[in-house]
């Protein structure tokens, strides 16, 4: 999405993630067998979404209507 937004300041993003990290799952049997660091399959959501606001937490419900997301811990608009 933020390439297909590159030239539209006005568009924002929030991603709400329970980690900082996208996992590339399909490389875990290598770390497992030493033969890949944790760190070569793991990147820092933060680093990698240049325009993006990561919020940790976890989703409890989304109000359609009045475009909120309720969070385990608080409301994001």
């Amino acid at each position: 999405l933020e390439k297909e937004f590159r030239d539209d300041s006005s568009v924002a993003f929030t991603l709400v993630s329970e980690t900082n990290a996208l996992l590339f799952t399909p490389m875990l049997a290598e770390v497992a067998a030493s033969s890949l660091e944790p760190t070569h399959i793991s990147t820092p959501l933060r680093s990698s979404l240049h325009r993006t606001r990561v919020v940790r937490a976890q989703v409890a419900g989304i109000d359609l209507e009045n475009r909120r997301v309720k969070l385990s811990d608080r409301e994001e608009p």
